[in-house]
């Protein structure tokens, strides 16, 4: 997800100096503002796909398919040259991108014990979230020597590794939790009382009574 974070996900924190450089957009205008709007509107239905139409769909397929959609639609996206086409692309390439990460998530949260949850999900987000400003940083300049497109283009095709580097069917079925493993757990805790030891504790009257 770091790598995503930082190479595929430039455009974000770029995205007023991608609409003005591709589309001839400027940042201040309302259609910069409707784009910006679409583009996450893309995401959020993306991000509920996972969890509703798609919800009996393997996630580990998920992925690999976000990633490669998400390829070529930020490939599309890079290649526009004109506000009307940078709608739909713009659309469409949010919903990859949302539906990419709430698949990764869902496979990683199936594969985490309750006692890891607390431990793994802060350095997720911070690999996710944390990282994207960084890739800002260390791509804009690049972004304003040499454009967008290039560095759009790059993006792309790490995606389109990730999607083949990402693609957990390849791995054993011992390689991933049983769909039981929470209970097990849960029924485990239930067995033994958190704090109370286990060991037996002679009472008072018992020991009287010996």
């Amino acid at each position: 997800m770091t790598t995503f974070s930082l190479l595929s996900l430039v455009y974000i924190g770029l995205f007023p100096s991608v609409a003005r450089l591709n589309f001839g957009i400027d940042a201040s205008s309302g259609t910069y503002k409707w784009l910006y709007a679409v583009w996450g509107l893309g995401a959020c239905l993306g991000a509920l796909a996972v969890g509703t139409v798609l919800a009996h769909t393997d996630k580990r397929r998920l992925i690999v398919v976000g990633f490669s959609g998400f390829a070529v639609s930020l490939a599309a996206f890079a290649l526009v040259r004109s506000p009307g086409p940078a709608f739909p692309v713009g659309f469409v390439l949010g919903a990859f991108y949302f539906l990419t990460a709430t698949a990764l998530i869902s496979v990683m949260q199936h594969n985490l014990r309750d006692t890891e949850r607390t431990v793994v999900m802060p350095l997720w987000f911070m690999a996710f979230g944390g990282s994207v400003p960084i890739g800002n940083l260390a791509f804009g300049p690049v972004v304003d020597a040499i454009g967008a497109r290039p560095v759009m283009i790059g993006g792309a095709v790490v995606a389109l590794v990730l999607a083949r580097y990402c693609d957990l069917r390849r791995l054993p079925a011992g390689a991933f939790l049983g769909d039981d493993a929470g209970d097990d757990e849960n029924r485990a805790g239930a067995a033994t009382p958190a704090g109370r030891d286990t060991k037996l504790v002679a009472t008072p009257g018992a020991v009287a009574g010996r």
